[in-house]
Order: structure tokens, then sequence, then C-alpha cells
């Protein structure tokens, strides 16, 4: 069974910032056959890469820090 989308901002930015490393991937290719000398095409992919790559490991990093503070057994802690 499918898990629905979250409906929040971050989760919308999330989509968004992977929507513009999938535009850049696509621009890349688009520009492929033009090859010019002061065009590196490849700034493109490499872009798309970090775009992607961010935004995997902010999620990952939120996730596990989330996990941590949940577990923590304090007064501090909301109930």
């Amino acid at each position: 069974m499918a898990v629905s989308a979250p409906q929040t901002r971050q989760f919308e930015a999330f989509m968004t910032n992977l929507s513009y490393a999938r535009r850049m991937v696509k621009a890349g290719r688009m520009l492929t056959p033009f090859r010019s000398p002061t065009i590196d095409i490849d700034d493109f992919y490499r872009a798309a890469w970090v775009q992607a790559a961010v935004d995997h490991w902010l999620h990952e990093e939120v996730l596990r820090r989330v996990a941590e503070l949940t577990a923590k057994d304090s007064p501090e802690m909301p109930p």
C-alpha cells in the first residue's frame, strides 16, 4: 500500500528542490548536442547531483536527530 505524501511546507520545498535537480539534468541533456567551449554542460549534472545529495542528507539528518531526541528519557521532554 502506498503512503500518501505529507501536505507540509517542508515536503513541498523538498519536492521543489528535487524538481530543480531534474530540470538541471534535462537542461544538460538538451544542451549536450551544442557543446561549447564557454559552457560546461557537465556543470548542470554536477549541480543536480549536489542538489539531490544535499536534500537527501538533510532529510536523513533531520530524521536521525528526531529519533535521538525522542529516545531520550528526560523530564525535560514534553509528554
